[in-house]
């Protein structure tokens, strides 16, 4: 019986911490409209899929299953993360380095589609960038005691020009040349 309890615990710890690491974003979109979802695919200056199980998706979004939605990144006004714990102990952090050669590290908090996006750092400051200004963004883990491919939250399937598909961790990205 302690062992079926155990267990069910166990389970439920499971599902609740794959729950926490997902990352919740908050779709504000052209047309005054705001709910929560996750990422699921991007394919940039195009769409974006996700889901979400908020109630207030607008019926404008394309149904692509049960809770599963298909929108446009020209409808899109801005993404926004919510902040995280203080208490995180693992994860990654993004550098911006802008073609001035000033670097910045930390939580990117915002992202307005092909115009900027605004990085919180460690001290909750909150800094603004023109995408036109950045030359790299790369994602570096936040302990450096733990291994690195254990701290990101998910794993990319970039689709090249060619078709193929390679799988991994984008650590780079140089905006308007390449990913790495």
């Amino acid at each position: 019986m302690k062992r079926k309890v155990f267990l069910s615990l166990m389970t439920l710890f499971c599902a609740y911490t794959s729950l926490i690491a997902q990352e919740i974003e908050t779709f504000y979109l052209r047309n005054g409209s705001a709910f929560n979802g996750h990422i699921l695919e991007q394919v940039p200056g195009k769409s974006i899929i996700l889901s979400s199980d908020d109630v207030r998706v607008p019926e404008s979004l394309r149904l692509v299953d049960v809770d599963i939605y298909e929108i446009y990144w020209n409808d899109i006004s801005y993404i926004e993360k919510k902040d995280r714990s203080d208490l995180l102990l693992s994860g990654t952090n993004s550098l911006i380095t802008l073609k001035n050669g000033k670097s910045y590290e930390g939580f990117i908090k915002e992202i307005h589609p092909g115009q900027l996006l605004k990085l919180k750092d460690d001290s909750n400051k909150t800094y603004e960038f023109s995408y036109s200004d950045i030359k790299t963004i790369e994602t570096i883990v936040i302990n450096s005691n733990q291994p690195f491919l254990e701290q990101f939250y998910h794993k990319d399937i970039i689709i090249l020009k060619n078709g193929k598909t390679k799988n991994g961790f984008i650590v780079k990205q140089n905006i308007g040349e390449s990913l790495s």
